[in-house]
């Protein structure tokens, strides 16, 4: 259960990290790699999720619009499989 808490800890940081952001338009670069471990790590901790297997990884010509938008969905599947495991 520890992982799937660092999972959501590492989303949380990395939307914390991202939410003062201004350029839309700008290219994300390595801000791509590091969602798309990120996304990797959550479908490994939490492999049921139907909402995590429906985000597509990023590729670094993607504009910071789609990676916020793509992180967003992210964090709803986290916390939806966190407040899952909460109830269990």
């Amino acid at each position: 259960m520890a992982i799937k808490h660092e999972v959501a800890q590492a989303v949380y940081v990395m939307m914390e990290a991202h939410m003062d952001r201004r350029d839309w338009h700008a290219p994300i670069k390595t801000t791509a790699r590091d969602f798309n471990v990120l996304l990797c790590q959550a479908r490994d901790a939490f492999p049921h999720s139907n909402l995590l297997s429906h985000i597509d990884p990023l590729d670094a010509e993607d504009s910071f619009g789609t990676f916020f938008r793509r992180l967003v969905m992210l964090k709803t599947a986290v916390d939806s499989e966190i407040i899952g495991l909460q109830g269990t």
